[in-house]
Parts: C-alpha cells; structure tokens; sequence
C-alpha cells in the first residue's frame, strides 16, 4: 500500500477496513507493493456501497492471479481486471444465503467463529511482523463475511480459495529462515517424482501450499474438524 491512501482520513473505519484488505490481498497476490488507481478505487468504492462481501473480492482475486499464472502471464496490474470473477463470486454467496438453508448437522456459525479465532491466533503469533499479522487478519475478517445460512459443501469451497489465495500472497513475506525451511521440505515431498510437466507444477503448488501454511502457522479453512 501507498504511504498515504486517498481513503484512510476520509471513511468510516469499517469501510476503510475493507478497502484496506482488499488492497492489501492484491499487493500480496501481486509479490509487489501496489496502490489502486483512481479508476480501480472507484470500483472498490462501488463494491462497498453495493455490499459485495470482502469473501468474494478476496476470492475472486485469488481466482485471476491464479489463472494468470497457471498460464505463466505477468500478474495483473488493475482491480478492474478482477470485476467479472468478483462478479461471480458475490452471485455465488448472494444466492447461498438467500436460497439456502441452515444444515441440520452442522453449526455453520460456530464453524465459521471457530476458523475466526484460529486465524486471530494465529496473527498474534506475528505481532514482529505486520505485514504477515495483518494479512491474517484481513483473512480472517473475509471468513467472518461469509454467510451463515450457506450450505456447508459451498462454503467449504469459498474457504479453499480464501485458504491458497491468503498462504501464497503470505508466504512472500515469510522471515527467510522459515522460507528456506519450507523450500527444503518443499524439494524433499518431490525428490524422485516423474510425471508431465501440468502434473508437476500442480503437485508443486499443492506442496508448496501445505508447507507455506505449516511455516504460517495457519490453521486448515474447513468447516468440519475433528471437534466437531
């Protein structure tokens, strides 16, 4: 973020919170310090006031950098390019909470609280390093947009994307004594694998992933777990 956002003096704290994450999460996906264009702030403004959940712009931005690099394009440079998978996203949780039911099996609030304050505790162990403690926060604070009368199996999924696009922005800012750890435990899961090269960069990611999130000390974005 830039050293003086147009909105930081200017909104109510709530609306400057979201604004915030979001721009925080794209810096993250990007690897690179980045401040919105005027254009792209008016888009955000425009979400805020239309009441687009800070779940489905996190994950749509999440959705478009992965794209990107699974096709090996450079990341992208403007919110905008975002807006159609953002789009999709808010039509996706919109109908989830409208057309839905609560599970008769599942305390979905108590579910969504719980990985809450997981990740709230998981931030204070990062209290030395804010740019990781507030991108766990930001995390948890899009979890905690989500909408409770949901079912499970669609909201387990939002969390995935929530999940892989939060560890892979975080782990760029991973002190170097615990990235370096990850990269070995990293080439050791490969060591010997054979397979194409589509198999290999995914079963890369996914190892990385699990890896990146074990240095972050990040707890799985599920609904159910074994207390449940």
């Amino acid at each position: 973020m830039g050293k003086e956002p147009p909105w930081e003096e200017l909104t109510p704290p709530a609306e400057a919170a979201y604004y915030r994450c979001v721009e925080d999460a794209f810096a993250r996906l990007r690897g690179t310090p980045f401040l919105f264009t005027s254009k792209d702030f008016g888009l955000l403004q425009r979400w805020w006031r239309e009441g687009v959940p800070l779940a489905a712009v996190l994950a749509g931005l999440t959705e478009v950098f992965a794209k990107r690099r699974e096709r090996h394009d450079d990341p992208i440079s403007s919110l905008s390019l975002c807006r159609h998978a953002v789009q999709r996203h808010a039509r996706r949780l919109m109908a989830m909470a409208v057309g839905s039911e609560e599970s008769p099996v599942l305390d979905v609030s108590r579910a969504l609280a719980r990985c809450v304050s997981q990740l709230e505790e998981a931030a204070r162990r990062w209290e030395s390093q804010p740019g990781l403690r507030d991108g766990i926060l930001a995390l948890a604070a899009a979890v905690d947009s989500l909408p409770r009368g949901a079912p499970p199996a669609a909201l387990d999924q939002t969390l995935a994307h929530l999940e892989a696009g939060a560890v892979e922005g975080l782990a760029q800012e991973l002190p170097e004594e615990y990235r370096k750890r990850a990269d070995e435990r990293i080439a050791e899961a490969l060591v010997g694998m054979e397979a194409d090269q589509e198999v290999m960069e995914r079963t890369r990611r996914a190892v990385s992933l699990r890896e990146w999130r074990h240095q972050l000390g990040l707890p799985r974005l599920e609904l159910f777990s074994p207390e449940e």
